[in-house]
């Protein structure tokens, strides 16, 4: 795994057949030939039930992401040498057995898969999300959440461990998720906290397993937008915290990953930077980018930007920059 690297979104690739993206499924290809780093996706969707104050999952998504990531590892598979796997992220629960059952099951699936189709394959990261402490969405205690995810990585440690391959985990910061509520670490403290308790649990339980920060500065611009009242003010103020963060309380130390997106005018996030806040997002994020690398971590960037918006010629532009930054660092 290399020191500093950028993974690509399996959507960048296998979303990206029409001739109007030639030029990010080109790009997307030569980064992963490069870096050997993949970023898929692996989300059950589970969303609330009001009436019922509870929250339900559709585990057949599950199965679905095992059909896609086969037809992306046909296709890719002979470049993977790091897989990241980003988890449920809408409303975790990790307290939940029948959750983590599941997770448990399709995640072993897939590991097979990898294993038989993806001959380079070294890395498997987890990512994350803290979630919530019960059903009606609490954020505490959060000892229920660290139990939970200690179980999953304890039963799926062994299958890892015999195909040779390494088992890293990474949380990130949640914002909100399906039930409109933060997660369990939110904010950069929380994660941090969080963080060091799982990592206790897991040495406590017998485990070796790298465990790290993955941050998402853009998850934090709805609550401060919700006291700022603006947009525009929210994300200078998000900068100045993330830096502050990042340089000043050394938290780049513990970083695995960072999301890189963007917000637009309508305050949609996970966009890429419009042609006026091009400049502005590129610099904010090199400046993250150079500070974590100080630090001489093995970390990675995520080019986050969602389908919807990979038709715009920007979010090729944007990851275009994010590469260049990262090939700086690796020369």
């Amino acid at each position: 795994m290399k020191k500093a690297s950028i993974s690509i979104p399996r959507w960048f690739l296998i979303g990206a057949r029409i001739k109007s993206l030639e030029e990010l499924r080109s790009l997307s290809e030569h980064l992963l030939t490069i870096y050997g780093h993949a970023f898929l996706p692996f989300a059950t969707r589970c969303v609330p039930i009001p009436r019922r104050k509870s929250i339900i999952c559709d585990y057949s998504n599950l199965a679905k992401q095992i059909i896609t990531n086969m037809d992306f590892f046909k296709s890719y598979g002979e470049q993977i040498v790091v897989a990241t796997l980003h988890t449920e992220y809408m409303a975790p629960i990790w307290f939940d057995t029948e959750f983590i059952d599941n997770y448990v099951k399709y995640t072993k699936q897939l590991i097979d898969l990898a294993v038989n189709l993806c001959p380079k394959l070294k890395v498997v990261e987890i990512e994350m999300h803290p979630g919530y402490s019960d059903h009606r969405g609490s954020r505490k205690p959060i000892s229920s959440i660290i139990e939970g995810i200690t179980e999953y990585m304890s039963r799926i440690y062994p299958s890892l461990a015999n195909a040779g391959l390494s088992l890293r985990i990474t949380i990130e910061n949640r914002g909100s998720g399906s039930l409109r509520k933060p997660q369990a670490a939110s904010n950069y403290n929380e994660l941090l906290s969080f963080m060091k308790i799982l990592s206790e649990k897991i040495i406590e339980a017998g485990f070796n397993i790298d465990i790290g920060l993955t941050i998402d500065p853009m998850q934090r611009l709805s609550p401060l937008k919700k006291r700022l009242k603006n947009t525009k003010r929210a994300l200078k103020t998000l900068i100045i915290e993330t830096y502050n963060y990042v340089r000043i309380r050394n938290i780049a130390r513990n970083i695995h990953s960072i999301h890189a997106h963007w917000v637009n005018n309508k305050g949609i996030q996970h966009t890429p930077p419009t042609k006026e806040d091009m400049k502005e997002a590129v610099k904010f994020y090199q400046e993250i980018i150079v500070s974590v690398a100080r630090e001489n971590n093995i970390f990675y960037v995520v080019p986050e930007i969602l389908p919807n918006y990979i038709r715009r010629y920007e979010t090729y532009l944007f990851t275009k920059e994010l590469a260049d930054i990262m090939e700086k660092l690796t020369r």
